[in-house]
């Protein structure tokens, strides 16, 4: 982030960081900081920033140690906040009284508890701000403090966590929180079955169009709830505290209020009051709760269990997408997993794939679900998720003509619960990223219908023509649209009941999808004298 202007002294040892002071000063001059070092063995006061970097072109400087060093505007207005000022006034907001729900008749009262203090009561004096207190263009010095961010946030006296500026629906909302966590909490059910959009006020709860909902929807908009860094810097920090505009807010407030609307309202419900994106980020709210109170209790937590859950979650450097987490799992520590910001992310998701199943076999199997909802990369082996490419949840039909009728076999249920049980049998080569694996054909894909339904609303049945063909079978398959092709292969793998699509290449075989809902019989595939299992390379 710095311009050739400012200087990084290098850091003495791998425990040291650098912390950042603010000058005291008001408007009318520009921000000035001092850059210090302290090793977090000697235990430091300080206060850690959690924000979202933004644009990386939209850059203002301020003086740091005397020198101008450029910032992103998002950190620099970040710090106007933060820095100490004499004639700062005091921003407190109270919601006190009543205050009647807009297009309802009732009213809520409102505690003294609903204060939203000001900013002066943060005192901060030292600061660690990622962007500025790390030399970003020194590979090996960001590899070495990335493996101390759990320690930084760990021992922060407060995570203050920038979400953005304030608008009036959001000061509508945090003033009112109090009141409709506590009505929510009254509520019962999970969820509550009784309970919709049309029915909120009696309940006591503000009506559907109140400004409330449209402010708790601009929250969690903000791309603050959409990032990988922000999961480990909440669900490590002793005192997380939300910072919107003037106002500051004790983050336990938010996890109850997330915690309290998952709890009561269904999905659908959930919908029509805020949007789809908050709804995503009131949804990584809540595991980031999980998560902190499962740090709280030393509690296992596997990497890849993180990454699936939070695979729609964003990163400046794909690298991060995998590097962001580590410090959260507790089963990559032992050898920790090597950050490397000079190999490129499709290395990154590599190792990472290889490392979990050698560790853990049985993840194999969802390991490929995930790695069939992404286009496929061409660096990267199509066993291996693309961590970095937007994940279609999709499920396509696919007429399949199976090589015996007997052999698939309808279960109605996800095949989820099946995979969780097998243990795969492979051989992996780790220089080239290849496994061997056992198993064997056992049809065919004959038709990409997509879905039931075709885009004019007919049913796609009626479009078939010409005589059925033999031992043909309509399944559901999930993977990217994309991916499929008549002519694709249905595989049955040694240790999986789970049938897989694979495409046959010239040096292998890709992995394209997975049947959903059917389960290969192996006792009527081997009752068979003409299918033999064999070994093949999934590349």
């Amino acid at each position: 982030m710095a311009n050739n202007s400012f200087k990084y002294d290098a850091l003495p040892n791998t425990s040291n960081i650098r912390l950042l002071r603010l000058h005291e000063s008001n408007e009318s001059k520009p921000l000035m900081c001092d850059l210090v070092h302290v090793s977090l063995d000697s235990l430091p006061e300080y206060n850690a920033l959690s924000y979202v970097w933004g644009d990386a072109t939209d850059l203002t400087t301020i003086l740091c140690n005397g020198w101008p060093i450029q910032v992103t505007r998002n950190l620099y207005s970040a710090l106007l906040k933060l820095r100490p000022s004499s004639s700062k006034q005091s921003s407190s907001f109270i919601a006190g009284g009543s205050v009647r729900w807009a297009n309802h008749d009732s009213s809520l009262e409102l505690h003294d508890s609903t204060r939203i203090t000001g900013l002066e009561r943060l005192d901060v004096k030292y600061l660690w701000a990622d962007a500025i207190c790390i030399n970003q263009r020194d590979m090996d010095e960001r590899k070495a403090q990335v493996r101390l961010m759990d320690r930084i946030y760990r021992q922060a006296e407060q995570v203050i966590i920038d979400i953005g500026g304030l608008t009036s629906e959001i000061r509508l909302a945090l003033s009112l929180l109090p009141g409709v966590t506590e009505t929510l909490r009254s509520i019962p059910g999970e969820p509550c079955k009784e309970i919709s959009t049309q029915n909120l006020t009696d309940y006591g709860l503000p009506h559907k169009r109140d400004p409330f909902w449209s402010g708790w929807s601009q929250f969690f908009s903000r791309s603050w709830f959409s990032r990988v860094w922000i999961v480990q810097e909440f669900s490590l920090a002793k005192l997380p505290v939300f910072l919107c505009g003037d106002l500051r807010l004790a983050a336990d407030k938010v996890i109850s209020f997330s915690d309290d609307f998952i709890r009561v309202f269904k999905m659908g419900c959930r919908d029509e009051l805020i949007s789809r994106t908050s709804n995503q980020g009131l949804l990584n709210m809540h595991f980031m709760s999980s998560t902190r109170s499962s740090v709280i209790e030393t509690e296992p937590r596997p990497l890849f269990g993180i990454l699936c859950y939070l695979k729609h979650s964003l990163a400046s450097d794909a690298r991060d997408k995998v590097y962001g987490f580590l410090s959260l799992a507790t089963d990559f520590n032992d050898p920790p997993f090597e950050i490397d910001y000079l190999e490129s992310a499709k290395e990154t998701y590599s190792r990472m794939a290889c490392r979990l199943i050698t560790q853990d076999p049985e993840q194999m199997w969802s390991l490929f679900d995930f790695a069939t909802g992404t286009l496929p990369h061409p660096e990267l082996p199509s066993w291996v998720p693309n961590w970095a490419a937007p994940f279609e949840d999709r499920t396509i039909t696919l007429l399949i003509t199976m090589n015996s009728e007997y052999w698939l076999k309808y279960d109605g249920y996800s095949s989820s619960h099946a995979l969780a049980r097998s243990s795969p049998n492979f051989c992996l080569h780790e220089e080239d990223r290849k496994l061997d694996m056992w198993g064997g054909a056992v049809g065919k894909v004959s038709r990409v219908l997509y879905d039931s339904w075709s885009s004019d609303g007919s049913d796609t049945r009626s479009k078939l023509s010409g005589e059925p063909l033999k031992n043909t079978t309509r399944v559901k398959a999930l993977g990217n649209s994309s991916r499929f092709e008549v002519g694709d292969e249905i595989w049955s793998f040694t240790g999986v009941c789970v049938p897989f699509i694979l495409r046959s290449e010239s040096k292998g075989y890709s992995l394209i999808g997975k049947v959903s809902r059917h389960w290969v019989d192996h006792e009527e595939v081997s009752k068979s004298e003409g299918f033999k299992y064999r070994n093949i390379v999934l590349r």
